[in-house]
């Protein structure tokens, strides 16, 4: 029992360092863009209350929609991130 234990923590451990190594150019799930991303973004962007940094941020993230319409997930995801960067002061 404990021996299968440490046998699964071992091959957990292994897939998570292999998992943070993965080369830049590599999709993972943590850097698609994403409609739950998209509708997250949206509702911080909905919490900024400094009008500029609202107007910017909102801006930022109708690109990022229309670049995922247009299906550039690497576009969407550089616009999602300057959205970010306004929710964020």
């Amino acid at each position: 029992m404990i021996k299968s234990v440490c046998a699964a923590a071992a091959l957990a451990l292994g897939l998570a360092t292999s998992a943070l190594a993965a080369p830049n150019g590599v999709v993972t799930r943590e850097n698609q863009c994403s409609i739950s991303r998209l509708q997250q973004m949206q509702l911080s962007v909905d919490g900024i209350r400094d009008p500029l940094r609202h107007e910017a941020a909102a801006e930022e993230l109708g690109m990022a929609v229309a670049l995922m319409r247009d299906n550039d997930p690497d576009g969407c995801m550089i616009h999602l991130s300057n959205a970010a960067e306004y929710v964020t002061p």
